[in-house]
């Protein structure tokens, strides 16, 4: 009897150890599948963001031609009547570009709406489709007003990459601090613009 029940308690003891072990092994194996993840997602971001440095250094300093801009009435004004004496924020996208781009580029724009004020603000789209352009502002209930530009004047900045953009411009038409919204990263476009009223804007 005694014997019997030696067994039994060994029996039992080493199944504990087998399922320990097994869920150790699982554990141990989510472990590293989770780390693979992580490392995959920190290698997505830092590629991200070494080509956004790289398009920032790439394009920084540009003094851009005194473009001729349309109103949504078709009223003509050229880029330097805009931005006037005091350094605006510029956003520019084609409807060519990617619509969650455009969509996370604005909902970005929109945060910082209490902080930079309308008229420090221009948005500048390719003037292919006029009525699509109109469209997108309504369903986005955007309150800044859009200016159409031919598309011959952003022709040599991201013409291939075929994304949204943004960047500070001044006085004499000198393009600063460009950068590329990642729909990915959202909050690294508020920070970008966090950094930028703080630097132009902010009053002190």
């Amino acid at each position: 009897m005694r014997r019997y029940f030696v067994i039994s308690i060994s029996c039992i003891l080493f199944v504990i150890v087998v399922v320990y072990l097994v869920i150790d092994r699982k554990d141990l194996l989510s472990k590293q599948e989770l780390l693979i993840e992580q490392n995959e997602e920190v290698r997505q971001i830092n590629s991200l963001l070494y080509g956004n440095m790289k398009l920032h250094y790439i394009y920084a300093e540009r003094t851009l031609q005194d473009m001729i801009l349309w109103d949504k009435s078709l009223n003509k004004v050229t880029l330097s009547d805009l931005v006037g004496d005091n350094e605006k924020l510029v956003f520019k996208f084609s409807p060519s570009n990617c619509s969650t781009c455009i969509q996370s580029s604005f909902a970005a724009l929109k945060k910082i709406a209490n902080i930079i004020s309308d008229n420090q603000i221009i948005i500048i789209a390719d003037k292919a489709n006029r009525r699509e352009i109109q469209a997108l502002s309504n369903s986005m209930h955007l309150r800044y007003p859009i200016y159409l530009v031919d598309e011959k004047e952003f022709n040599d900045i991201l013409r291939e990459e075929n994304i949204p953009f943004t960047f500070v411009i001044d006085r004499d038409l000198i393009m600063k601090d460009l950068f590329i919204p990642m729909k990915e990263l959202p909050e690294f476009s508020d920070m970008y613009y966090r950094i930028i009223w703080k630097k132009y804007f902010y009053e002190k």
